[in-house]
Parts: C-alpha cells; structure tokens; sequence
C-alpha cells in the first residue's frame, strides 16, 4: 500500500526513536516531528501513532512492544529492517550520506561500519541517486584516527548497548594499573574528546556483588577481555540525559573564578571556558569571570597559557595553581 509523504516522514522518525532507545509516545514523537517542521506540517494526534504502530505490526510484521514503566514504545528485536521503507528526499538523501560517512570516520574499525556502508548504500540505490553526486558526497569527509578500541570489543559493546545487554569485562584500571573483572550495565556510549566511553552501572566487582550497585565511566581502549551476558536491564533516562548535557564524568564544578588574560590567551579562554562575563582593561588585557569549571580544566589551560593567564580568585585556587606550578618546575629540572 502507497504510503504518502508525511505519514513516511512520520513513521521514519517514530523508528529512529526506537533505534536510539527514546521510548517514543505522542509528546516525544511529536517533539521530534517539531524540530524537522517548525511550521507543524506534520502535527500529530495521539491516535496518529496508535494508527501508526498497529500499520508498521500489521503491514510489516514489526515487532513493537509497550513498555509501561517507560510509557513508550520500543523494538523488541533491535535487529530488525524495514525493508521496504524508507524513501527520501534530496535533503533527507545528503543527511543520511553524510552521518554514514561522520560515523565511518569516528567509529572503529568492526562489523558496525560494514553495516554502515552496506545500508547507507542499500539506501542510495533505493532512492535512485547518481554515482557522480554519491562522490561528491563521499569526498566532504576525512578520514581520521579511530582510536586504539579492540573491533572486537566495540562490537560487543555496541551490541550490549544497543539491546541492553549486560557485560562481564576484564578492565585496566588506570590508577593502580590492576586488571578488575567488572559486570556492567552499559546505558550510555559515548565519544568523548575523541575516546570512547561507556557510562555503566557497575553491578559486581571482582565476582561480588554490589549492594547499591553505582554508576562508573569505563574507557572501552582499556576494555582486555569481554563477554556479552543474557542477562537484560532498562536504561537509566536520568543518566542518559546527563551524558548529553556534557556531564560524562562527576567532577566538582568551581562555581566562581576570575582569571586575568592576555595576549593570545583572550580568545582562547573565550572559545575554550565557560565564561559569564569578558571585562576589557586599560592595559589590554580582560578579566574573565567563569562559572562551573572543572578545576584540571582550568589548570591546563592555565599551564597551556604560558604565563597569559593569572587566577585573581578565588584565593584558595591561586594558592593550588601555584603548588602545582612549583610541582612541575621540580620534575622539569630533575637531571637523569
């Protein structure tokens, strides 16, 4: 049966909410057809999607469920293709091109990018598109550095991830360079500075379980052995929600600093800091008040300023700063 173009555009976007584990209903569904239409072009009902997942079981055999604690809809088999959808437009064709090949470049080397490149170039055919403008395309991205991530390890974990799975990893610890065997629950994969992370609930440790079992960050390149477990889990929304506001790791935030900045310092700590207010001085320099900064954040920039950049307070700060300063001057002239 002939689908038209907005209920297309609807179902692909109520797919894709399901993909990236959103727990789509009708105010996230409507949310998301938003943003794609400002004009509400595509405004929904909750019938709308009620219609829409019983077309996709119906027509397409789709296995969607009702998870009545997320109060939203989700793929029991995170593997399965809608074949036979979706069509797209030119827009819509350069988008999906370009994500492919972003995500070619950052993701490791492991079936994922295979799958990437296969889809994306079942999705081209499909839509008909000529091989000049695919070229063209493919010649905006760049090829870049994937990190030292195992394939085989990204693959697991992706896989973890994606169907909520847990894990039993032997893991590197940093800190005291000690192998720990960890069971986990991945509920947040992340790129971070260029490294891979994992956001897990850390059930057992060293065989023992946890009582109230915490969320701990886990560098996938420090990943030596891994096992994909039966055992399921729910996503942590709260959790997900803080990755995506940048808040990965839980360091203290300093609330208030002011830094004293010259030279080329200005407009690096404009672009690079969280800053409130840029006070311009008679001497040409600026005094930065920043707000909620991590305190190695500010120290390397700090060290990276070559002498460009002065902390005025807080007091406590500047004493540290100057500790620290003292610290590496020491090691810096220790001969060997």
């Amino acid at each position: 049966m002939p689908i038209n173009k907005q209920r297309q555009t609807r179902l692909n976007c109520l797919l894709r909410l399901m993909r990236e584990n959103r727990y789509p209903n009708h105010p996230i569904l409507q949310a998301a057809m938003s943003l794609m239409d400002e004009a509400g072009a595509y405004a929904i009902s909750q019938k709308s999607i009620q219609r829409d997942v019983a077309y996709l079981k119906k027509e397409y055999n789709a296995p969607i469920e009702y998870d009545a604690e997320q109060r939203g809809y989700y793929l029991s088999d995170p593997n399965w293709e809608w074949d036979e959808g979706p069509y797209a437009d030119k827009i819509e064709m350069d988008a999906a091109i370009l994500g492919a090949h972003l995500a070619e470049t950052i993701l490791p080397q492991s079936e994922i990018t295979q799958d990437i490149r296969r889809s994306t170039d079942r999705l081209w055919n499909r839509n008909r598109g000529s091989s000049d403008e695919f070229m063209a395309l493919n010649a905006l991205v760049a090829q870049a550095s994937r990190g030292n991530v195992r394939p085989d390890v990204f693959q697991t974990v992706f896989e973890a991830w994606r169907k909520q799975h847990c894990l039993d990893i032997d893991y590197h610890r940093l800190k005291d360079g000690t192998i720990q065997t960890l069971r986990i629950e991945p509920h947040v994969l992340t790129l971070y500075d260029n490294v891979w992370y994992l956001k897990a609930r850390l059930l057992q440790e060293g065989g023992l379980d946890k009582a109230n079992p915490p969320f701990t960050v886990i560098a996938l390149h420090r990943i030596r052995k891994i096992d994909y477990l039966p055992n399921r889990f729910k996503l942590d929304q709260k959790v997900i929600a803080e990755v995506n506001a940048g808040r990965l790791f839980s360091f203290p935030l300093l609330p208030t600093v002011k830094l004293k900045v010259s030279g080329f310092a200005i407009q690096y700590g404009r672009e690079y800091l969280p800053v409130g207010t840029a006070e311009e001085q008679p001497d040409g320099s600026v005094i930065l008040t920043l707000h909620d900064i991590q305190e190695y954040r500010l120290m390397n920039f700090i060290l990276t300023s070559e002498g460009n950049a002065v902390i005025i307070a807080p007091e406590d700060l500047r004493q540290r700063a100057i500790e620290k300063a003292e610290g590496f001057l020491k090691a810096q002239k220790l001969t060997h």
